[in-house]
Parts: C-alpha cells; sequence; structure tokens
C-alpha cells in the first residue's frame, strides 16, 4: 500500500478513501511516496529511502500534541455579536483565525451571542458557570479544561437609553468583576486556576458610519464614542484590579483612524468596521493580531 505525502504549512490530515491511505502534512512543498507491505498484520513503521529529497523531514512542531482520540483542551471566547460574528470565515473572523491557529492544541469555543450585555451574560454562567461552557460529552467522561478565555463585553452596555441593552456603567462593573470571579476566585464553586483571563474593551465606534447603517431602526442614535470609552476605561480598571492583561480595542481602533477624522466621509472607521460597529475583515485582523500578541507575551506557553 502507497503513503503519499504533501507538505504545505503545519497540520496533519489523514483520509482513508476505500483501502488507500492518503496523508497531507503542510510545512513543505515536496512530496514522496513510501511503501507498507499490504500483507503485514503487524504494526509499520513509516521510512523513506535514504535517496528521498525528504530523507531530512522535519518532525511535527513540538508544540502540537499527538492525538489520542479524546478532546482537546479549550479557548473559550465569551462576548457578544463582535464575538459571534468572529466565527465568520468569510469576513476573516478573528474567533475563525484563532480556531486555525491553534488546530492541535486547543479547541476555540465562540460563546458570542448577538444582541448580549452583561447583564444576561451573568444570568448565564450564574446558572451554569463559565466551566460549563467549556464541557462537550463527545467523549463519555470528557470534560476539557478551559486553558484561555476571552471576555469581550461592552458594545451593547454601552448603548444608551432607551436602548433597552442599556447597563448602567457602574452596573457592567460589578458584572464583570463577578465573571471574573467567578474563575478566579478560590472560593468560586466554578473557581479554575488553569484558566487564563483576557479582558477586552468594546472597540471604538465609527458614528457616522453607525448611523448611516442603523438609520430607521431602533439601534439609531443610541451610541456614541465618548460613552463606549467610559465603558472601555471601565474594563482597562477591572483588568488593572485582578492583574489580568487586557486588549484596548477602544484606543487600537483611534490611534489607527485619527489621521483620517475630518478628512474621510466615515472618519476612517470604514477601514476597520462594516457598521461603525463590528469588524470589516481588517478590523478582525487587528483585533485577532493584538490578541495573540498579548498571549504570547503574558503566557508564552499558551501562544498560538
Amino acid at each position: 500500500m502507497a503513503l503519499q505525502w504533501y507538505r504545505s504549512t503545519s497540520a496533519l490530515y489523514t483520509i482513508f478513501p476505500y483501502c488507500n491511505l492518503y496523508m497531507y502534512n503542510s510545512s513543505f512543498n515536496e512530496s514522496y511516496t513510501v511503501t507498507i507491505p499490504a500483507t503485514s498484520s503487524e504494526p509499520q513503521t513509516l521510512t523513506t529511502p535514504a535517496t528521498s529529497a525528504s530523507a531530512n523531514l522535519k518532525t511535527a512542531p513540538t508544540a502540537n500534541p499527538v492525538y489520542t482520540g479524546g478532546m482537546y483542551d479549550v479557548f473559550l471566547a465569551l462576548g457578544d455579536s463582535i464575538t459571534q460574528l468572529g466565527g465568520n470565515s468569510t469576513n476573516n473572523g478573528w474567533v475563525s483565525l484563532l480556531s486555525h491557529h491553534y488546530r492541535r492544541r486547543m479547541d476555540v469555543l465562540n460563546r458570542g451571542i448577538s444582541g448580549y450585555n452583561t447583564e444576561q451574560a451573568r444570568k448565564i454562567v450564574e446558572s451554569k458557570g463559565i466551566e460549563m461552557a467549556g464541557r462537550d460529552d463527545t467523549f463519555a467522561g470528557a470534560t476539557p479544561t478551559v486553558r484561555l478565555m476571552t471576555i469581550f463585553y461592552g458594545a451593547n452596555d454601552s448603548a444608551m437609553k432607551p436602548s433597552w441593552r442599556h447597563v448602567p456603567l457602574d452596573v457592567f462593573s460589578a458584572n464583570l468583576r463577578y465573571m471574573v470571579s467567578l474563575v478566579s476566585d478560590p472560593e468560586s464553586d466554578y473557581y479554575s486556576p488553569e484558566t487564563r483571563i483576557v479582558l477586552v474593551t468594546p472597540p471604538a465606534l465609527g458614528e457616522r458610519m453607525y448611523e448611516v447603517s442603523w438609520k430607521g431602526t431602533s439601534e439609531q442614535g443610541v451610541r456614541k464614542n465618548n460613552n463606549t470609552k467610559l465603558y472601555a476605561d471601565a474594563v482597562k480598571e477591572i483588568a488593572r484590579d485582578f492583574k489580568l492583561p487586557c486588549v484596548d480595542m477602544w484606543t487600537a481602533v483611534e490611534d489607527k483612524v485619527r489621521k483620517f477624522i475630518g478628512v474621510d466621509p466615515f472618519d476612517g472607521y470604514d477601514e476597520y468596521f462594516v457598521d461603525g460597529m463590528h469588524f470589516s475583515a481588517k478590523g478582525n485582523q487587528l483585533f485577532f493580531d493584538l490578541l495573540t500578541q498579548t498571549i504570547s507575551s503574558t503566557w508564552p506557553e499558551l501562544r498560538p
């Protein structure tokens, strides 16, 4: 039985069409063939001929664990529509990028729910626990550990009255502190010392673009960038108090668009958003880069 390898970037996939074994691994751009005796019932060692151009083939990255058939540990993404839409690979979604980069290391679970604020999110974690959000019973007795978690709220909480999504700033802060404590407090029923938390501020709001995009709806006129900043500052304060890393997306976007304000029709926010609030492909990439840089510098062993 012939075994054909193709290499190009990093993952290893195995497909069994009929009786032939086909394997794909990325890292190189050459292919080669080795032979396994089809009649042998003994486990076979895969070797390459000494004359093969791939005789010095690199092994898989040591960071990738050997798959044993169980569940991987989990990267849990909690948030609102910005997280939910992050799973859209056609828009370069940041959660889909995480799934790609953490393949064979962690399973990335998207628990972003459109329209949610911290009041609604708190009710879920109070009744279920954050640990339960990462649970998967695909394999009997398997409860993966949540190794990394992003908590990304504030875009809805910062909506102003009469929006039903509005959450007063002090209540927003209390809700976030509760969710962090649920995981980090040894007295909590859901204490998880293995879980590393990254807080994320709501991104800056492109007001002109937002008003055009939501014109004629109940969402028009309820969001202002200076109010969003208050909620972003609250997230940063909580991160300091709990000594957690924080990705400041409000400042990151503002730094990018500053030179366009008053010059571009949408002040440059149309580069990073599709409607003034939800990320474009470029906005997703910006956040993904900042998030992975934060993880790599804070916990190098958990870098993608």
